[in-house]
């Protein structure tokens, strides 16, 4: 939804993208925080218990329609389905990661060695770097590109 803040004003762009960051990232170091205390007290189901308090907010805003959701008529299922028919390259995309998504999965479940997934997770990702590349226009290929890099150079505990 807030893509279509940033679309309408796009001078709050940058602001919203931070705040909106800033607050995964708090909220990402909170629960690596408190996901250790909490499994050694209660056990393996309660960090999935405590994580329904949290979710359960978005109930009401979700009912209210305040994210101001539309619903779709015929017409508008039909030309969201043409634009998968007119572009075939970003429906091969979705199917190419996919597939490199499954690699990855069977690889990381049959080999438990970094030796192996590591090697793989890079030419996964080097593929896909040149598959979106070379089927995308420049600039959607330079974003794509600068979020592959992002999220390779992320730590997750």
């Amino acid at each position: 939804k807030y893509a279509e803040k940033i679309r309408d004003k796009p001078a709050y762009g940058p602001a919203l993208m931070s705040y909106v960051w800033f607050g995964l990232q708090f909220g990402a170091l909170v629960a690596t925080l408190l996901v250790g205390p909490v499994l050694t007290k209660g056990g393996a189901k309660l960090p999935f218990v405590l994580a329904t308090v949290p979710m359960s907010f978005i109930i009401v805003p979700l009912l209210r329609n305040y994210l101001e959701e539309t619903p779709r008529t015929a017409e508008d299922i039909a030309a969201a389905r043409q634009k998968c028919v007119d572009y075939p390259e970003t429906s091969f995309l979705c199917i190419f990661m996919f597939l490199g998504t499954l690699v990855l999965t069977v690889l990381g479940l049959v080999y438990e060695e970094p030796s192996v997934n590591a090697p793989a997770a890079a030419i996964v990702a080097s593929v896909m770097l040149i598959a979106f590349s070379v089927l995308l226009r420049p600039i959607i290929a330079k974003v794509n590109a600068f979020f592959l890099v992002q999220s390779s150079m992320t730590f997750s505990v």
